[in-house]
């Protein structure tokens, strides 16, 4: 999340208190040690595969189409 400005992490949640947890993480910040320690516990070029398991994803709403962002109507 520190990679550049034009990094924008999204949080899902189904929870409202989770959603503002997810809000109240945009404060923090990470020294460039902390994301070294970070980097080198989990490297991205090990990182693969899919999240879950085929299966699981059936019961994910990762199958659902969500609408297009410009068929939403404010209130």
């Amino acid at each position: 999340m520190h990679k550049g400005k034009d990094v924008v992490p999204t949080l899902g949640t189904t929870e409202k208190g989770n959603l503002k947890s997810n809000i109240g993480s945009v404060a923090v910040t990470l020294t460039e040690e902390e994301i070294e320690e970070i980097e080198a516990a989990v490297p991205a070029d090990e990182v693969a595969g899919e999240r879950y398991h085929e299966r699981s994803m059936k019961l994910t709403r990762h199958h659902v189409v969500s609408p297009p962002f410009s068929s939403w109507k404010g209130s």
